[in-house]
């Protein structure tokens, strides 16, 4: 007689439960996650390339061509719930990285470009306290867009830009001594995620420029 007057208290958790069991959020879905990237800190060029895949595959049916090129499976290790693949090659500025994979969550390719070398046209290493910057530099071969982010005593800031030839900073970042970092990447490729499958593949040349504020 309870339950037939309180029927729909005990249907609520039951319907809750079906409803999160049926959800797409707790269905396999593919994840490819790759850069290739070259920074360049204090003159000293650093490069790095990975690989990521998930979720929950079976690296044993997972075949990844890079260029055409099989991977490795070798290099194929399980990291938390994806696989990564150990990527031999060092980023070369300027070349096309043509990814395809074959998983049981399904098939697919991608494509990008590393972007080429570019230079900081001004400020090169210091400007004045409570001085509006004005930050140029030169166009990078094969950038689609170009990320940058500011660091210093009194704000940080990230925004993206095409326009390479005249940025204005505020003075808010030379309120105080000190430091600021200017960080910034010329990007070629799909940097955010996307729909089914979420893909994040791209190349990216970075400049970090150390700033002092006197």
């Amino acid at each position: 007689m309870i339950f037939l007057k309180h029927k729909s208290i005990f249907l609520i958790p039951c319907l809750l439960f079906i409803a999160c069991f049926l959800s797409p959020f707790n269905e396999p879905r593919l994840t490819v996650a790759g850069s290739f990237v070259i920074s360049e800190i204090n003159g000293i060029t650093y490069s790095s390339a990975s690989l990521y895949l998930g979720e929950n595959l079976d690296p044993e049916a997972v075949m990844v061509y890079l260029n055409d090129q099989r991977l490795s499976e070798d290099t194929c290790q399980p990291v938390e719930n994806k696989i990564k693949f150990q990527i031999p090659e060092i980023p070369v500025p300027g070349k096309e990285y043509n990814l395809r994979y074959e998983t049981d969550l399904g098939n697919g390719n991608a494509s990008c470009w590393v972007p080429c070398s570019f230079k900081i046209v001004t400020p090169i290493d210091s400007v004045p306290r409570n001085s509006t910057v004005y930050l140029q530099f030169t166009q990078s071969a094969y950038a689609d867009t170009f990320d940058i982010s500011v660091y210093g005593a009194g704000a940080d800031t990230f925004f993206d830009v095409t326009d390479t030839t005249a940025i204005v900073l505020g003075p808010e970042f030379t309120a105080d001594g000190g430091e600021i970092t200017i960080n910034i990447a010329a990007r070629n490729g799909k940097a955010g995620y996307s729909q089914e499958p979420y893909i994040s593949w791209f190349g990216e040349y970075r400049i970090f420029n150390e700033l002092k504020v006197y």
